[in-house]
């Protein structure tokens, strides 16, 4: 994307017989000079300080282990809006055994807290599509001009593949690669996966091309769209598209809830 920031953290081994402080201190320190030369590359520093440069984010494995156990065990809205993110944990540099290691213990913690997927699927069906009652695109003002957030429209697909590769055991963290391993696996079938792959594809396709308009305009890029920007056509396209999202919501909802809570 033309649009992103980072997120980023770090794992790290403790020493035997070293203190735990001590070795965060010099990691911190190797973070932030990372974030700087990234910030610098034009990936801006995360808002929200999900970045190996803050402490928080900054961990030994056993610390992690603590913090997903506590996430999972002890799910709440917050709880869950944190773990987000870090359900999509992949290594990018360093010993990708520690990386691993922590995904097992996902899995493990999640195996004996079942009770967790109930949390999570309630999180991903409060997301709903932008449309009004009568099918219309439900807009917002953002500097005047009636718009859409599509990083907000990906979200309820983003979530269920998510959910669904936890379920399965799948480590990939790529949304589009989750949706294949979960259709290897049995868990959707293949017109439900032509389908959940065209809905997610047309509005990605959507949200980049908005962003290099956006830029060849010297606009500020975001994940904003104007709605006035797109063609009748194109209009009615996307309303078709939103109004598919609840064909994830719905599996979603069947599987966890034994009925339909949209």
């Amino acid at each position: 994307m033309l649009h992103t920031d980072q997120d980023n953290a770090l794992i790290f081994e403790l020493p035997e017989g070293a203190e735990c402080d001590k070795v965060r201190r010099y990691f911190l320190h190797l973070s932030d000079k990372v974030c700087a030369l990234l910030n610098q590359a034009g990936y801006p520093y995360c808002e929200g300080r999900i970045m190996a440069m803050n402490p928080q984010w900054c961990l030994s494995v056993e610390e992690w282990k603590s913090n997903f156990t506590h996430w999972i065990t002890q799910a709440s809205p917050q709880s869950i809006l944190e773990v987000n993110v870090f359900f999509d944990i992949r290594s990018t540099y360093g010993a990708h055994a520690l990386v691993t290691e922590i995904q097992t213990h996902i899995t493990e913690t999640l195996n004996d807290n079942q009770q967790f997927f109930l949390h999570y699927a309630k999180n991903g069906l409060s997301y709903k599509p932008p449309l009004n009652l009568l099918g219309q695109i439900k807009t917002e003002t953002h500097d005047g001009v009636k718009s859409i957030n599509l990083k907000e429209c990906l979200r309820p697909m983003e979530i269920f593949c998510r959910i669904y590769a936890l379920k399965n055991n799948i480590y990939e963290a790529n949304t589009m690669s989750r949706l294949r391993s979960l259709l290897a696996c049995g868990e959707i079938k293949e017109s439900s996966f032509r389908e959940m792959v065209f809905i997610f594809d047309h509005i990605w396709n959507l949200r980049f091309m908005n962003q290099i308009i956006e830029y060849t305009d010297l606009r500020k890029v975001n994940d904003v769209l104007a709605i006035a920007d797109l063609t009748e056509i194109e209009q009615e396209n996307l309303k078709n598209v939103l109004s598919k999202i609840t064909l994830f919501q719905t599996k979603l909802s069947f599987d966890f809830f034994g009925t339909a809570q949209l």
